[in-house]
C-alpha cells in the first residue's frame, strides 16, 4: 500500500512538472501570437495610409505639372511623364486622356510587385486650366511591396519570438529542474 502511494505521489509530481511546462508554453505562445497580430496589424495599416497619403499627393502634383491644355504639350512629353510617373513600384497604370476622351497615353508599369491578397485601386482627378476641364489622369496604384515587407516583418517577429521562448522555457525548466525538482527529489529520499 504504501509503495503504490509513493508511486503516485511520484507520477503526480511528474504530472505537476509537465502541466507547470505545458501551461507555460500556451500562455507564451497565446501572448506571441497576440503580439504578431497587433503587430502585423499596425504595420499593415500604418504603411498602407501613409502610401495612400503619398500616392494623393503624387497625382495632385502630377495634375498640376500637366495643369495646361494638353493639346499644347508634344505627345512624347506627355509619353515621357508618364514612364516618370510609373517609375514607382506601386504605380500600376498610368493613363492621360484629353477632354475628347482619347487616350494619349496608356502606360503599364511592368516593374510593378505582384503578390497574393493586395490592395489595387484607381485614383482619377481632371486636369484644369482656366476652371476649364483639359483632360483626366488615371492611375492605379497597388499596395504589394507594403503587404511584402508586411510578411518579412511578421516573418522575422515570428523567430524572434521563438527563440525568446525557447529561451524562457529552456530557463524555466532549468531553474524549475534545479530550485524545486533537485531538493524535492532530495528530500523524499532522505525520508524513505
Amino acid at each position: 500500500m504504501r509503495l503504490g502511494k509513493r508511486s503516485e505521489q511520484l507520477k503526480s509530481q511528474g504530472s505537476l512538472k509537465n502541466s507547470f511546462t505545458i501551461w507555460l508554453c500556451f500562455a507564451m505562445l497565446v501572448t506571441s501570437l497576440i503580439v504578431m497580430i497587433v503587430d502585423y496589424n499596425l504595420v499593415y495599416k500604418r504603411t498602407t495610409l501613409a502610401l495612400k497619403t503619398d500616392v494623393e499627393t503624387k497625382i495632385a502634383r502630377a495634375v498640376q505639372t500637366l495643369g495646361h491644355p494638353l493639346w499644347l504639350y508634344d505627345v512624347n512629353f506627355i509619353r515621357e511623364f508618364a514612364e516618370i510617373l510609373t517609375n514607382d513600384r506601386s504605380v500600376v497604370r498610368v493613363t492621360v486622356i484629353d477632354e475628347r476622351n482619347k487616350n494619349l497615353v496608356d502606360k503599364v508599369n511592368a516593374d510593378t510587385v505582384r503578390a497574393e491578397n493586395t490592395l489595387q485601386w484607381n485614383l482619377e482627378e481632371e486636369i484644369r486650366f482656366k476652371d476649364r476641364k483639359v483632360g483626366k489622369l488615371i492611375m492605379s496604384f497597388t499596395n504589394a511591396e507594403v503587404s511584402l515587407l508586411t510578411r518579412r516583418i511578421f516573418l522575422s517577429d515570428f523567430i524572434i519570438l521563438f527563440s525568446v521562448l525557447l529561451s524562457v522555457l529552456g530557463t524555466t525548466w532549468f531553474l524549475i529542474n534545479r530550485q524545486i525538482f533537485v531538493p524535492l527529489r532530495t528530500l523524499e529520499r532522505t525520508f524513505h
